[in-house]
């Protein structure tokens, strides 16, 4: 019998939406086609009996998870046969679950009776997972390309970097290094190490396997991120949707997780803990395309108080920049030597710069680049305010670049994003009194922009130790200054020396009204503005 889409038909019997002429019209083409008849067999396994533990209990949890992990276990070319007891499962678990209409349970216990008389489990599907797209990727071992076919087996190992990976079914993960991970199947892979996002998009994603040293997470149509660390435990996070968990030390307890909930497994018993999906990096950056206005303070006029603007195509042209004390005196920061050309020196105690320029405002896209050399007895309060502009009042509404002062935010003296207690920290230590190239990249066009926010140290990007703001949205209309240059936003009012002034050296300071890419990063790391 000729069916015009067959996908839709399945899906529909799925979903219990199909009508009986529908069923009709599958069970007499799966009479005349074997291969469909496996087919079905398989989507009934995977999709409908994973999805049915949203209903049933943890022991129809740990069923389900261990059909789908057999059938995703077998190798390619080969099918292997359903044990007895999984058979007789399979039959008592359907016979019981509510998401088998009238309609369509006789056409999935009919695939049932042909399992039970020796008809082998299909295996999970043969489409490869793809390398699709990677981010300032640095590979430990065998390194992949975009486009990349990747097998069941294959591991990829990050260093640090970003890459995305799209497995069959609607099914995507995002892998942030340092990473070590395995594919093991069409909707599933392993993470010794490191941190992903995963996002199913299409009801037959639904039973993506996530396994790790301390436990198993199975997606029940969702998106979640896993966190697991060199010691072997694992954190899982779900953004949205649910999930199940399960630990290796409790093996017969799963427990479903929702939405803003999250679980950590480990050598012990499991143990629920506060949901931080800021930790994860959700999705790549955007593909630049032309390249974006700019401002650029390269500090070459040889005297006076004033710093020109040589960008093009932003803030113009009130974007230049001027040099001032907070006490009101001659103190301005000192020309010397650069990186490139001539640079300023900022004392700590009263000086700054500051634009006309508002900034950047609300969740707009933006990059600021600079070159910094920051002394290695650095004070607390001489660490903040490289750059930044916006109002401190709020969480997440000032855009500060600073060097981290606290512990309890993240490593000392790392690069740092943000004030008060919404900040991203980077993991390089930079008061070693050399010059390094630093870029904070926010992309922006989610509510959760903290978690589109990169940080690069000399053109590589670094592993986020810490994110603990979740919403950017700068406001730089609410304060009576522009863009400051040196100077604590969040000490606007206060005189010398109670004031947070930072000391160190900067040159080349660039605003971009975009998200730059590793490769534009590191073309003005080397002395050439992208053209525009």
């Amino acid at each position: 019998m000729d069916i015009p889409d067959i996908d839709l038909l399945i899906t529909r019997l799925l979903e219990a939406d199909a009508s009986p002429q529908e069923v009709e019209a599958l069970r007499s083409a799966c009479a005349a086609d074997p291969a469909l008849a496996l087919r079905l067999v398989r989507e009934v396994a995977l999709h409908r009996l994973t999805g049915a533990v949203i209903a049933g209990t943890d022991g129809d949890a740990r069923f389900a998870a261990e059909v789908v992990a057999r059938i995703q276990s077998s190798p390619a070319g080969e099918a292997t046969p359903a044990p007895t007891s999984i058979q007789r499962g399979v039959e008592k678990r359907v016979r019981r679950t509510v998401f088998f209409s009238r309609v369509t349970r006789p056409l999935a216990l009919a695939a049932l009776v042909a399992l039970a008389v020796g008809l082998p489990f299909l295996m999970a599907s043969r489409e490869s997972v793809t390398l699709t797209r990677s981010e300032s990727v640095v590979w430990t071992g065998a390194s992949a390309e975009m486009g990349d076919l990747l097998q069941a087996g294959r591991v990829l190992e990050l260093s640090s970097g970003l890459a995305e990976l799209k497995f069959p079914d609607g099914v995507s993960v995002l892998l942030e290094g340092p990473a070590r991970l395995q594919v093991t199947g069409s909707k599933s892979a392993r993470v010794d190490y490191g941190r992903l996002v995963a996002r199913v998009t299409e009801v037959r994603g639904r039973g993506f396997v996530v396994d790790g040293p301390s436990g198993r997470v199975v997606d029940l149509g969702t998106e979640f991120g896993v966190s697991v660390e060199r010691s072997g435990a694992m954190e899982v996070h779900v953004l949205e949707g649910a999930v199940t968990a399960a630990s290796h030390q409790q093996k017969e307890s799963v427990v479903t997780l929702q939405k803003n909930q999250a679980m950590r497994l480990g050598s012990g018993p499991s143990q629920r803990i506060p949901a931080d999906g800021g930790v994860f990096v959700t999705n790549l950056p955007p593909v630049p395309g032309r390249a974006p206005g700019f401002i650029r303070w390269g500090f070459e006029e040889e005297s006076g108080a004033a710093l020109r603007n040589s960008g093009t195509g932003l803030a113009e042209p009130e974007a230049g920049a001027s040099l001032l004390s907070a006490g009101g005196g001659n103190d301005l920061a000192r020309r010397i030597d650069g990186k490139i050309g001539k640079a300023l020196a900022f004392d700590g105690i009263s000086n700054f710069a500051e634009s006309g320029f508002e900034g950047i405002a609300g969740q707009a896209p933006r990059t600021v680049s600079l070159w910094a050399r920051i002394p290695e007895d650095l004070t607390i309060n001489q660490s903040y305010a490289m750059i930044g502009w916006g109002r401190v009042e709020g969480l997440g509404s000032a855009w500060q670049i600073s060097v981290n002062p606290l512990a309890e935010d993240g490593p000392l003296g790392a690069l740092r994003v943000g004030t008060g207690k919404a900040a991203v920290v980077g993991s390089t230590d930079l008061r070693d009194g050399k010059w390094h190239h630093l870029t904070a990249v926010m992309y922006g066009g989610s509510p959760n922009t903290a978690t589109h926010v990169l940080l690069y140290v000399d053109g590589v990007l670094e592993s986020a130790t810490r994110k603990s703001v979740r919403n950017i949205d700068t406001q730089p209309s609410t304060v009576s200054h522009g863009v400051w240059m040196g100077r604590n936003l969040s000490r606007i009012n206060s005189e010398p020396p109670q004031s947070f002034f930072f000391r160190g050296d900067l040159d080349e300071v660039y605003i971009f009204s975009a998200a730059l890419d590793q490769p534009m990063i590191q073309q003005v790391m080397n002395g050439l503005a992208p053209e525009s």
